[in-house]
């Protein structure tokens, strides 16, 4: 053999045991995670037979809802952004995380509160979002909301802000947890 063949033989084989030992092979997604990629990439087109095949007509187990793409977004922050309270709704039902932040820090709560989509804001509040988290530029949902001139968010969010800390204020001078009922009559107003 001459020394061309020998050290082309040695470089093959040397790349061969990196690639066998996982080392230089790209990371292959999930089939989760390439069905969830197949369902952002439905909810972004408003592809209402491709959200039903990838959300509706598949098992929770089969898909990664909180799979983020390259920006970080979510299926549930695509769904706000869009503004699609049943797609939303559908997410939230199979269990998705509700403040997974995208690579600029917004939650679909934050996303919908700068689109001014009160229902959105609302399911997002219902289903238990933070309100209080804040983007890479140190904005919550409120931030955004005002800055966007949406007044209904706003109130939401204020009324909202300003019953939570009321609720803990009750709780600490009685003791006790705050009854469900009370509970119920100071916020749910506000997210129905």
């Amino acid at each position: 053999m001459n020394t061309f063949m020998k050290r082309s033989a040695s470089i093959f084989l040397a790349a061969a045991s990196i690639c066998v030992s996982g080392y230089g092979m790209p990371k292959l997604p999930s089939l989760k995670q390439l069905n969830a990629k197949m369902l952002q990439t439905a909810i972004l087109a408003d592809d209402d037979r491709g959200i039903d095949y990838w959300l509706f007509d598949r098992s929770p187990n089969e898909i990664d809802l909180d799979w983020q793409d390259t920006d970080g977004n979510t299926a549930l922050i695509h769904a706000a952004r869009m503004g699609n309270l049943d797609i939303a709704t559908g997410i939230l039902e199979r269990e998705a995380h509700i403040n997974i932040q995208n690579n600029l820090g917004n939650t679909a709560l934050i996303e919908a509160a700068s689109r001014g989509d009160t229902f959105m804001v609302a399911l997002l509040l219902q289903a238990a979002a933070n309100a209080g988290m804040v983007n890479n530029k140190g904005q919550s949902a409120l931030d955004v909301a005002r800055a966007g001139g949406h007044d209904d968010v706003v109130a939401l969010l204020e009324n909202l802000v300003t019953d939570r800390n009321e609720i803990q204020a009750i709780a600490s001078q009685e003791w006790q947890e705050l009854p469900l009922e009370v509970l119920g009559a100071v916020i749910m107003p506000f997210v129905e």
